[in-house]
């Protein structure tokens, strides 16, 4: 973050900026935190799945929410390969002033959406890096939302469950969608077609669960 910060400040990118040497140690720096991040998220992900949560739903929903925002980290790694136009430039023996793209289909830094800057016109993988990383936050909220509404225990963990096939099911499409330099705002018909699929499957898995229920002495022994 001070990175980020001190480059933005300096009027110049911090992500994939190798302009100058100075530049590309910060790029380096910034690569080496994310990996020390991501190793110690794992090793948070491990003492989740061996601790035993007395709100079964919960844990369940903070061990998935974990997996799925490691999944969606790692997905940044994406962004960090040299595009085709960029290795063609290294080899024509030009000197190369960014290294990688969030963009699929076009250099960055075109249209973009208000806030976000996701690209309008093309695909572009910080859309489903920002979906899976934010897995940690949302599955627990609908996991205590769900204890709200007094919603049994068993019930509880098998919606949070289906919240989590959902949600990683639509990190799925999403990142398709970019890497096939489809904007988010201009699906195909393919990806139409997985939404549909994913909205269908969703909802009927949502209906199935939050019908089921069962005796408090289930709830307990399968609990234990």
């Amino acid at each position: 973050m001070v990175i980020i910060g001190f480059q933005a400040a300096r009027g110049t990118t911090s992500h994939f900026n190798v302009g100058t040497r100075f530049d590309g140690l910060l790029f380096i720096v910034m690569g080496v935190a994310i990996l020390v991040q991501t190793f110690s998220t794992i090793a948070v992900a491990v003492a989740l799945w061996r601790h035993e949560f007395s709100d079964h739903a919960l844990g369940w929903a903070l061990r998935l929410g974990m997996i799925i925002t490691i999944v969606g980290g790692l997905s940044g790694g994406l962004m960090t390969r040299p595009t085709s136009q960029q290795l063609d430039a290294a080899r024509a023996g030009e000197r190369i002033t960014i290294a990688g793209a969030h963009t699929v289909g076009a250099p960055d830094g075109g249209p973009g959406l208000r806030g976000t800057g996701w690209s309008t016109q093309h695909g572009d993988l910080r859309v489903p890096h920002f979906v899976g990383l934010h897995a940690l936050q949302l599955l627990p909220i609908v996991a205590l939302v769900l204890a709200r509404r007094k919603v049994s225990d068993l019930v509880r963990v098998r919606l949070t469950s289906i919240a989590a096939a959902s949600y990683i099911s639509l990190f799925g499409i999403l990142l398709t969608q970019a890497l096939r330099g489809q904007s988010v705002l201009a699906p195909d018909g393919l990806t139409l077609t997985l939404f549909g699929v994913w909205v269908v499957g969703s909802s009927s898995g949502t209906r199935l669960r939050s019908s089921f229920s069962v005796p408090s002495t289930s709830l307990t022994a399968v609990a234990a």
